[in-house]
């Protein structure tokens, strides 16, 4: 199995329609974590993989 994800860094992952990966993204406990800046939710920023997958299990928990 590939995974998108090695849980300890956000190697593999980059900003949509960018190159890199802003510090408001971070790897904790096994998790990708988005803290907003200034606590502000509307200002979220879409990441996506480096890689292109076609046939995938994807798993997501919120607030």
């Amino acid at each position: 199995m590939d995974l998108s994800f090695d849980g300890k860094t956000l190697d593999g992952w980059h900003e949509y329609n960018g190159d890199k990966i802003s510090k408001n993204w971070s790897a904790k406990n096994g998790e990708l974590v988005f803290t907003a800046p200034n606590d502000n939710l509307s200002r979220g920023q879409d990441i996506v993989t480096d890689k292109k997958f076609t046939n995938f299990e994807l798993s997501l928990s919120g607030i």
